[in-house]
């Protein structure tokens, strides 16, 4: 236990503040639950980090098997794609990116998929260094997009007459 004396501005009052330090218990439980999105991205880069073949339709497949594995909630594909296509709108957002990308002789698209698939670290890490410094041997990988732009779009507004009607 450790005690303080304080004194306040005008030195009249001394005031005693004890420091209590109290055994805390450890939780077995998470904080925070992760979210559906999160546990389908994480479990697909755990699925293609072991996989020879390191291409889109690849990184595609992972992320279709992670999500068929998720088992016991209402979340769909669409919503998963809606949400893959707001981070890579947080890419596309950067002139500094895009410039990158046409420096590399790159669409920005494409590669800001293959960007949002390796998480929010990595979109961090691009935006604040480049995408060069970050992904300077992989760039050759970023030629074809995961999931189309169409795909993505029509995830987001299924209802658009260039969407085709979709059944899960």
């Amino acid at each position: 236990m450790e005690n303080l004396n304080v004194l306040n501005n005008s030195g009249e009052n001394k005031v005693d503040l004890t420091n209590k330090v109290e055994k805390a218990e450890k939780s077995t439980s998470r904080k925070r639950a992760e979210s559906d999105y999160l546990k389908i991205r994480n479990r697909a880069g755990n699925i293609f980090k072991v996989q020879l073949d390191k291409s889109a339709k690849t990184k595609k497949a992972s992320v279709i098997e992670a999500y068929n594995k998720l088992k016991g909630t209402d979340y769909t594909l669409d919503r998963f794609k809606a949400e893959f296509y707001e981070n890579i709108e947080r890419l596309l957002d950067s002139k500094r990116f895009e410039k990158a990308c046409k420096d590399s002789r790159l669409i920005a698209f494409n590669v800001a998929t293959h960007v949002a698939f390796d998480g929010a670290s990595k979109i961090s890490l691009v935006l604040r260094n480049g995408l060069k410094a970050t992904y300077s041997t992989q760039l050759i990988e970023m030629v074809n997009p995961i999931f189309t732009e169409q795909e993505l779009k029509c995830a987001t507004e299924p209802e658009s007459p260039d969407c085709p009607e979709t059944t899960e």
